[in-house]
């Protein structure tokens, strides 16, 4: 599966969740925390990719997820993606599966706020914090739109940038990875 996403920095997220519920999107609050895991033998933020595992609580319900990011295409907007559903009951024996073959926890992300779907198409409009070597980060409001496919489609692309485009804001290339552990050293460096 490719995920075709647009990330977008927004200033008021009331103004974007009004827009998007006004549009007919269908809307449910929204919770995830993510762990991200180096590789033992080689270093994900030279190849572009991701593991990572999502405790996500959308409504009512929970799901724990363990997602592969493989390297990104067309400016960071299309990604391959592989994602494998986990009973929750196990998390702890995947974090120990995983630690005993050597991949250790890197980031922890959270976000919060509001999960958007009409047809297809996605909107996370979450308030974004991470954690990195103890120092934890907030990042403010980001509205990510999303469209998955079965493999890279210009479509589904230029769908997805219409839409950002409608709800405004700054475009963020960068990873929620790449800004915690850079804020997060910042804050190390200035406290030594």
């Amino acid at each position: 599966m490719f995920e075709h996403e647009v990330k977008l920095r927004v200033e008021d997220w009331r103004a974007v969740l009004e827009l998007l519920t006004s549009a007919g999107f269908s809307c449910v609050e929204f919770h995830c925390e993510d762990v991200y895991f180096q590789h033992p033998s080689r270093d994900f933020s030279k190849t572009d990719e991701e593991l990572r595992l999502r405790e996500l609580k959308v409504g009512d319900k929970r799901r724990l997820v363990l997602t592969y990011k493989g390297p990104s295409l067309e400016d960071r907007c299309v990604r391959e993606e592989i994602e494998v559903e986990v009973d929750c009951r196990f998390k702890d024996s995947l974090l120990l599966l995983l630690t005993r073959l050597g991949f250790t926890p890197a980031i922890k992300k959270v976000k919060r706020g509001f999960l958007l779907r009409r047809g297809a198409i996605e909107v996370q409009l979450v308030d974004v914090a991470g954690e990195y070597r103890g120092i934890t980060v907030d990042l403010g409001w980001f509205a990510e739109v999303e469209l998955k496919c079965e493999r890279p489609s210009p479509e589904a692309l230029n769908t997805v940038r219409k839409l950002a485009e409608l709800i405004g804001g700054r475009v963020e290339t960068r990873y929620y990875t790449e800004e915690i552990v850079e804020r997060a050293r910042k804050l190390l460096s200035a406290q030594q």
